[in-house]
């Protein structure tokens, strides 16, 4: 069978990362290093397939397009609140493959007052519960600390992943073995001050369907929820204003149960 051939480097030797085959384009991948070696077989001749073509870039970024990379270390990036409230952080060479033997930190830094939430909205990292070395497994930790040794650790596909830091600084770290590939994740973050935050809870209608998928929530979920996916970075009084614009459904909600117990 003719096939194309995708070899690593890792610790001096050569791996095989992948071989591919038919007409199914595969995602994109990233070396863990300086060296990558294709190799391609044709057995037969064909008059149906027309081979392959590829298109490459020599990249220092790990393909990750937000923060500000940190030179001094081999994959590290910044996230400064005075710079950006909101914003997205994804995994290296995030939709396509994640390098393999790989580590990468980002660094969050808020305001004195503020704290880092992250929703992450895709996460398929490479391995098993409790994702540790033993079981060769990739993860991401999360961490309100720099060095912390001790906090959970993430891997499998997770759906609606979220964290929120205990203080202004918060620490993301991601890191990959030598053996299988993953696509990674993608991650809303946001930095919000503590005034910026509720308890009380109110009633919300489901924005897919009516009265009879209206179910609690806690009314700083809503907020978050407003904010990372529409974008609405305001002040505490505009909220309803906000919310308003962007679904009139949850600001009819509002209204109608105002000054009622919850």
């Amino acid at each position: 069978m003719d096939s194309l051939d995708i070899f690593l480097y890792v610790d001096g030797r050569q791996e095989k990362m992948a071989s591919y085959c038919g007409d199914e384009t595969p995602k994109p991948i990233m070396s863990n290093g300086p060296k990558l070696s294709i190799e391609f077989r044709g057995i037969y001749s064909s008059r149906t397939s027309r081979g392959f073509n590829i298109s490459y870039s020599f990249v220092e970024d790990y393909a990750i397009a937000s923060g500000k990379q940190l030179l001094e270390f081999p994959c590290a990036f910044v996230y400064n609140s005075s710079e950006a409230r909101t914003g997205l952080v994804t995994s290296p060479n995030y939709p396509g493959l994640y390098p393999r033997d790989t580590e990468c930190n980002y660094f969050f830094y808020g305001a004195k007052n503020e704290r880092v939430h992250l929703h992450f909205n895709y996460f398929d990292v490479e391995g098993v519960v409790p994702c540790e070395a033993v079981s060769a497994s990739d993860y991401v930790q999360i961490s309100s600390q720099m060095i912390d040794l001790e906090s959970r650790r993430y891997c499998g596909q997770i759906r609606d992943l979220r964290a929120t830091s205990l203080n202004n600084f918060l620490r993301i770290t991601f890191r990959s073995n030598d053996r299988l590939d993953g696509v990674g994740f993608s991650c809303n973050y946001i930095f919000l001050r503590d005034s910026e935050m509720y308890n009380a809870s109110i009633i919300e209608a489901s924005l897919n369907g009516g009265e009879e998928e209206m179910k609690r929530i806690n009314f700083n979920e809503l907020y978050l929820k407003l904010r990372l996916l529409h974008g609405c970075v305001i002040d505490d009084d505009k909220l309803t204003q906000c919310a308003f614009h962007q679904s009139h459904i949850i600001i009819e909600m509002f209204i109608s149960i105002d000054n009622e117990p919850v």
